[in-house]
């Protein structure tokens, strides 16, 4: 008997597994199985017929106290066969050899009902490494196959107590959807935690927009009078700045010294955020612009 659940992943009823499910587990008509499905992925290769062998080399026959291997005209040096430079290889990959592996009907589908029945065994499944809360198997409603949004597939597979692992570079999702992140750059692991953790643990951002421009002396200016600022740089079009060198979290004392030095100068502060990083942003800090835009060029 396995558990039916709706899309809440609520428990509406017990219902009653094909017989797929009790079949025996057959690891080792599994690998077979999956081995010979592999294999129609070979290509046939092979070297050319007279790779090696062009070549006017000949021997040169007995009584000179040499080997009778061919020998190139005007010279000394073998060729041709194997063992001398640029000669043909001993035995080369032939294109007509066979590379497919064949695999019966009877046991073909003894290895699919056997996987099936796997899949139920949750020592199996956690030992190859699936993170799960839910009992074995999850069985969902009908009404999944009509989901068309991936948030929707998510919520519903997170609801029924399993564990999806995506891979993205959409780092809005990723922050709307995971529960934890893991941050790879070119193969090393560099971050993970929830996202909430890792966006706390980048330095503390103040961001905000002016109604003008400011001058290279103005923007030093403002940063001496921000307390524990050490500069204030430019943050993108839109006389968009942001406030770096901060060696703590944005207080009331910063706001205040930063609206009291815009109304001196009677520049108005249309926009203020403050706070931790977005996870794109903290993103950017771990793994450097450089290597973001080489990864989204990949993609």
């Amino acid at each position: 008997m396995a558990e039916l659940r709706d899309l809440k992943g609520e428990v509406k009823k017990k219902i009653r597994l094909p017989a797929a499910f009790d079949e025996a587990f057959r690891p080792d008509l599994i690998k077979k199985a999956v081995l010979a499905i592999q294999s129609t992925r070979y290509q046939p290769k092979g070297t050319h017929p007279y790779a090696g062998i062009r070549t006017s080399a000949h021997s040169w026959g007995s009584g000179r106290g040499v080997s009778h291997v061919p020998r190139i005209k005007n010279g000394s040096r073998a060729a041709r066969v194997p063992q001398a430079r640029g000669g043909r290889e001993a035995h080369p990959p032939k294109p007509e050899k066979v590379l497919i592996e064949k695999v019966n009907k009877k046991e073909k589908r003894k290895a699919l009902l056997s996987a099936i029945a796997a899949t139920r065994d949750e020592d199996l499944v956690r030992g190859r490494g699936h993170q799960f809360e839910a009992k074995l198997p999850v069985v969902i409603e009908e009404a999944f196959e009509k989901l068309e949004r991936t948030s929707d597939v998510i919520a519903a597979l997170r609801a029924a107590g399993t564990t999806i692992l995506l891979t993205t570079h959409e780092l809005g999702d990723v922050e709307r959807l995971a529960d934890r992140v893991a941050v790879l750059d070119r193969g090393q692991l560099v971050a993970i935690g929830t996202p909430a953790d890792l966006t706390g643990a980048g330095a503390p951002r103040v961001r905000f927009r002016l109604s003008r421009e400011l001058a290279a002396d103005e923007a030093a200016g403002l940063a001496s009078a921000i307390a524990g600022a050490v500069r204030v740089v430019s943050a993108g079009p839109g006389n968009a700045y942001e406030v770096e060198g901060l060696a703590a979290a944005p207080d009331p004392r910063l706001v205040r010294d930063l609206a009291a030095w815009c109304e001196t100068h009677d520049i108005l502060l249309t926009e203020l955020r403050l706070g931790a990083a977005s996870l794109e942003e903290r993103y950017l800090e771990l793994v450097g612009s450089d290597a973001a835009a080489e990864a989204e060029g990949a993609a």
